[in-house]
Order: C-alpha cells, then structure tokens, then sequence
C-alpha cells in the first residue's frame, strides 16, 4: 500500500482482496471440517480420559 490515509494507491483494489479472502474461506472452511473429525482413531486419548472420568462420578 502506497499513498497517504485519505487515498490509499495500492496494486490490487482492497474490494478485490476481500473477495479472494472470501473465497478461500469459503472454500477451507469445508476441508478443515472433513479432516477435523478424521484425525482421532483407536490411539485417541479421549476414550480413557472419557472412561476415567465417568468412573469417579
């Protein structure tokens, strides 16, 4: 960004760079879920945790 505060000049319109923000939101915000859930399995932690949990209750 080059210019002073009341007129900004810079390579690329700041509408632009939100939009592109936008849609790589758009479109991480799905594969982020997908792998999320996909990254526990038998070695998970949180089964022991769970059960020694419920046993002191």
């Amino acid at each position: 960004m080059r210019g002073i505060f009341k007129q900004p000049a810079g390579g690329v319109p700041l509408v632009l760079r939100g939009a592109g923000l936008l849609a790589l939101g758009v479109a991480v915000a799905p594969a982020a879920g997908l792998i999320a859930p996909s990254s526990g399995g038998d070695d998970s932690q949180c089964a022991p945790l769970l059960k020694q949990m419920q046993g002191k209750g």
